[in-house]
This record gives C-alpha cells, structure tokens and sequence, in this order.
C-alpha cells in the first residue's frame, strides 16, 4: 500500500519547510492529546483515588454517629423541571443530641431536606464530639479522581493545542513575509 500523502508531500515542487514544519506540527498535538492526555489522567487521578480511599478509611476510624433531634424544620426538598428526585438535599439546621455519658450537646449539622422539627436525624461527630461531615463515601472517591483527571487531562490538552496554535502563527507570519519579500522582487 502506498502512502500517497506522505509522497505527495514529500514529492510536491510547491512543498515549503514550513509545511514541513506544520505537518509535523499538527502530528504532534495530535499525539499528545491522544495520548499524552489520558496518560496524563491515569497519572494523576489514580493516586487521587488512592489518597481519598486513606482519607476516607481515616475518617471511619476518627468518626461515629449519634442521634440528634432537630430545633427547627429543614426546608423542604426543592423540586424544578426534570428533577429525578434522586438527588440527596441537606441542610444545615440547629440540632441537640445526648452523648453516651449523658451530656446534652447542640450545633448545626447537615440534615436531609423535609425533615421536621423534634424528629431525630443522624449526625456524625469526631472523637472530641463536635459535628463532622460524613466520611467520604465510594461516589465521593471517585468523583475526586475522576476531577483531578479530567483537569489535568484538560492541562495537558491545553499545552498541546496553544503550542501548536504558536507554532502555526510562527509559521503563518514567515510565510506572509516570504510572500512580501517574493512580491517586492516582481515589482
């Protein structure tokens, strides 16, 4: 089989070096955001989920949960146009709770949305019994790789595209300025 742009090309009496040049040019980028962005997103995002599974392990070791009852009504779940409903509202909202010991404690915890006043909600706390968030679930892990990954992908993706976007204007003024000096000899 033959390759008949790359003759073409390389046989053309019309090729300059700067087609050369940009053809090599846009190879490059091409490979760089084919490859070099998704490597880069492996690289990045899986010691990403790596950390976030320890963070999340530590916080399962760190924190408990405990009942509370609420002081006020949460809001209502808020519902707009192709809403599934599926999606998990809390707010923030004054709560009491009793420890083990039996000392009475209040705060502001995260709360679903609906829930009433005088219901009781779950509420995790660390080891010194203040209101904490909850660890880091499967979703949240992933999530955090998945946009460290994506954003270093699109790091890389960017470089890729701006160089190669340089590199054509470089090549753009010299042949503009080629073009000059050649009309300037025919005048």
């Amino acid at each position: 089989m033959r390759f008949g742009w790359r003759l073409r090309l390389r046989d053309n009496p019309l090729r300059r070096r700067s087609d050369v040049v940009e053809a090599w040019t846009v190879l490059c980028v091409t490979a760089a955001v084919a490859v070099g962005a998704p490597a880069a997103a492996l690289a990045v995002g899986a010691p990403t989920v790596a950390a976030a599974r320890a963070e999340s392990r530590a916080q399962h070791e760190n924190r408990h949960t405990a009942s509370a009852r609420l002081l006020k009504d949460a809001p209502p779940m808020a519902t707009w146009a192709g809403s599934s409903g599926s999606v998990r509202t809390l707010y923030q909202v004054p709560v009491r709770w009793t420890t083990a010991d039996g000392v009475t404690h209040s705060g502001i915890a995260r709360v679903p949305a609906g829930t009433r006043r005088g219901e009781s909600a779950r509420i995790w706390l660390d080891d010194a019994g203040r209101i904490a968030g909850a660890p880091l679930d499967e979703s949240d892990i992933w999530l955090r790789g998945a946009s460290v990954g994506a954003a270093a992908a699109g790091g890389v993706t960017t470089v890729a595209l701006l160089a190669g976007w340089s590199v054509r204007r470089r090549l753009d003024r010299e042949r503009l300025a080629q073009w000059d000096r050649e009309w300037a000899a025919w005048v």
